[in-house]
């Protein structure tokens, strides 16, 4: 039995939190687990309790924020070096930027036998001014130096942290994707009937959702804007349903208000964009969708477009991070590389049925067939034996 310490930034709803859930809910019984977490935001849904109910040691530290501040991190710093002075793990295991810059420099201060770091997204473009993004590689590339294993959720990013970036080598880095406890099965016509029945959407109204934060990254004006100017084109009605919070929320409703659409937050039959904010039951969201979109600037590999898979829906996606690894164009899923591109898709989506069904039993075959959470856990037994 080894003593583990996970290093996270915070545990809110989103990829790296369901992942950690799945590795301390199969860990948890066979070693000693203490997981260090940062503070939600106001806008965030944590799932803190989700963590305290697998009864493992939790540790929350206020001071390890999304911003840089000097004081902050030193004051993290400080924190994590105590903690590693009580626990005294043989594993530490960093996920996201922060918990692995400064985890693994403290990992090696006190001489752990195995550091670990996944990546769940890069933060190298389209986050910070240039220089800063110059500065957080540097980092990055010295942090690589003191781990033993990187982990990369999929093989794209892995050429993007080996070929383009230069963090670190090939054969430090190990490709596990992300999985899904859910299978096809869990997604049914009773949950998209009791999803559709929640929020008064007629049977026949077309439903286009977002998954996400609602963040400058993750692009969602592109969709906005775009449904805002199509809507009236076709004969069947079209719903968009954002589901997710974050603090562009308030601006994203009013420029969906100024563009002229009906928004609610609440269930109404007369509603065009709705806002549910973080929803809790996400099968029968993805029952209940026709097409998932995702608009990011920057991502990882991310969890709605594999949750969409596993349901059978449709996905239309930017062409960035890890994506282009979980879509082959035009048969499990369609990808757009700028606006002109996005626009034509998503109208050929939105005019054929067919083309929708095709996609998403296309995707479906593909998750079932990588997404395997029991593969993915013997691969981290692996990972987390000490000889």
């Amino acid at each position: 039995m080894s003593r583990i310490l996970l290093i996270t930034n915070r545990l809110v709803v989103g990829g790296p939190s369901f992942h950690l859930l799945q590795l301390v809910k199969h860990f948890n019984s066979q070693h000693t687990i203490l997981l260090v977490y940062g503070k939600s935001l106001d806008s965030e849904i944590s799932l803190e309790k989700s963590f305290q109910d697998l009864g493992i040691q939790l540790v929350q530290i206020r001071a390890l924020q999304r911003n840089y501040n000097l004081f902050s991190d030193l004051f993290f710093v400080a924190k994590l070096m105590i903690i590693f002075h009580r626990f005294k793990p043989d594993i530490v295991h960093t996920h996201t930027y922060k918990p692995g810059l400064y985890g693994r420099l403290v990992a090696r201060l006190f001489k752990v036998k195995k550091v670990v770091h996944t990546y769940h997204g890069l933060i190298y473009r389209n986050y910070f001014n240039s220089l800063f993004s110059q500065l957080i590689v540097f980092l990055d590339r010295l942090s690589a130096r003191k781990t033993d294993v990187i982990i990369s959720l999929s093989e794209s990013q892995k050429r993007e942290l080996v070929d383009l970036y230069h963090i670190s080598t090939e054969k430090l880095i190990k490709v596990i994707p992300l999985s899904i406890a859910q299978k096809a099965a869990d997604f049914t016509e009773a949950k998209a009937k009791a999803f559709k029945q929640r929020w008064k959407i007629p049977d026949e109204v077309i439903v286009v959702s977002q998954v996400g934060r609602i963040t400058k990254v993750k692009n969602n004006q592109l969709l906005l804007d775009f449904f805002a100017k199509i809507r009236k084109e076709f004969t069947a009605p079209i719903l968009l349903v954002i589901a997710g919070d974050g603090e562009l929320k308030a601006s994203l409703i009013d420029r969906a208000m100024a563009l002229g659409l009906n928004v609610g937050e609440t269930a109404d039959a007369f509603v065009e964009v709705l806002f549910t904010s973080w929803c809790t039951h996400l099968d029968q969201l993805y029952s209940a969708t026709d097409i998932v979109v995702l608009t990011s600037l920057s991502e990882g590999t991310p969890l709605s477009i594999i949750e969409a898979q596993m349901a059978g829906v449709a996905v239309l996606s930017a062409k960035v991070g890890g994506v282009q690894d979980l879509i082959e164009e035009g048969f499990s899923g369609l990808l757009f590389s700028n606006q002109e591109e996005f626009e034509y898709k998503f109208k050929q989506l939105l005019n054929s049925e067919a083309l929708r069904v095709s996609i998403g039993t296309n995707a479906a075959k593909f998750a079932a067939s990588k997404f395997s959470e029991a593969k993915m856990l013997q691969q981290y037994d692996q990972i987390y034996k000490i000889i």
